[in-house]
C-alpha cells in the first residue's frame, strides 16, 4: 500500500529499542562573497530523521517486510507511523476520528492517520480537516475507515520520508530485527518533533518572529 506516492510501512516498532528522532539543520553557506552571508539558510525547518527496529514475527510477516523494503527502496520514498506520537482514540467511524489531546502533535490538513485495532487490523487514511476543541482533536478524513475503533486505543501521524534499511540481523527462519531510518526529504510545516507550528513575519527592516516564543528586531 502506499500513501502519497510512498510505501507503507505497517510493521510494529521493536520497543526493547526506543525510537529516536533526530533533526538535520541547514544554518550555514560553504562560502560567500562577503563573509556576511552565514546567516542564511537552505530549510526554514530542521529536517527529521526517524530511526526505528523493525521485527518481523512470521515467515509471512518476514515476505512482506523484505518487499516492502524492495518497493520503497526503488521509489526512494517511504512512510510508517511516527512512533511515539500516539494519541488515544476517543472515538472512530466512517469519515472522523477524535483523540484526546496530550500536548504532542499538532495536526493539519493533509496529515494521515495510522489506526491499529486488538485484532492486529489496521486503517491508513488523509486528513481532510483537523480541529482542536475542548481537549479533543477532531479529524474528518478524505476516506472513510474500514472498521470502527473503540475508545482507548492509539492512533498515530504518519512520517514520510527517505528510507534506508541497515543490516539485518536474522534471528530464525522467521524472525528478523530490521533497523529502519525515514529521513524527511521536505520538512513538515507545523509540530513534527517539537518543531513551532507557526512562522510569521513582523513589521519592519530586520524584523523576524519564530512562533511566538522567540523575536527579533
Amino acid at each position: 500500500m502506499t500513501c502519497a506516492g510512498h510505501t507503507f510501512l505497517p510493521n510494529k516498532a521493536n520497543w526493547s529499542t526506543s525510537p529516536k528522532y533526530a533533526r538535520q539543520y541547514v544554518t550555514e553557506i560553504a562560502s560567500g562573497m562577503t563573509g556576511a552571508e552565514s546567516r542564511s539558510s537552505a530549510w526554514v525547518w530542521p529536517r527529521v530523521t526517524l530511526k526505528y527496529l523493525l521485527t518481523t514475527m512470521n515467515l509471512q510477516d518476514n515476505e512482506q517486510t523484505a518487499a516492502l523494503a524492495r518497493e520503497s527502496a526503488m521509489s526512494g520514498l517511504a512512510c510508517c507511523p511516527a512512533w511515539g506520537w500516539g494519541q488515544v482514540v476517543a472515538g472512530a467511524s466512517g469519515t472522523t476520528v477524535t483523540l484526546t489531546d496530550d500536548g504532542g502533535w499538532v495536526w493539519v490538513a493533509g496529515d494521515w492517520v495510522f489506526l491499529r485495532n486488538a485484532n492486529e487490523q489496521w486503517d491508513v487514511a488523509r486528513v481532510g480537516t483537523a480541529s482542536l476543541g475542548g481537549g479533543i482533536w477532531t479529524l474528518t478524513l478524505d476516506v472513510g475507515l474500514a472498521r470502527s475503533y473503540a475508545a482507548g486505543l492509539l492512533a498515530w501521524p504518519v512520517f514520510f520520508g527517505q528510507p534506508k534499511f541497515d543490516a539485518t540481523a536474522v534471528q530464525t527462519n522467521e524472525w528478523m530485527d530490521a533497523p529502519v531510518s525515514i529521513s524527511e526529504i521536505h520538512p513538515r510545516a507545523a509540530g513534527t518533533a517539537g518543531v513551532p507550528s507557526v512562522v510569521t513575519s513582523s513589521l519592519g527592516i530586520g524584523a523576524m518572529a519564530v512562533g511566538t516564543s522567540f523575536a527579533v528586531a
